[in-house]
């Protein structure tokens, strides 16, 4: 299984991002899971507890 992180301050590009990310490795048979944070804290938080992903979408301008 492939853990996905996506972390964007704007819910419209999660969920835009969530459902290609979605649609691609549905159609590829491809099994997936997705963590969706909507701030670099909140996912530094996650991140820190010794959780990992094999796969982050970063938004490059978040708020600080």
């Amino acid at each position: 299984m492939i853990r996905i992180a996506i972390c964007d301050d704007e819910p419209v590009f999660l969920a835009q991002i969530k459902n290609l990310i979605s649609d691609i490795s549905d159609s590829k048979c491809i099994q997936y899971s997705i963590a969706r944070f909507s701030s670099g804290k909140d996912i530094f938080r996650y991140l820190n507890s010794g959780k990992s992903f094999d796969i982050i979408f970063m938004d490059i301008g978040l708020e600080r």
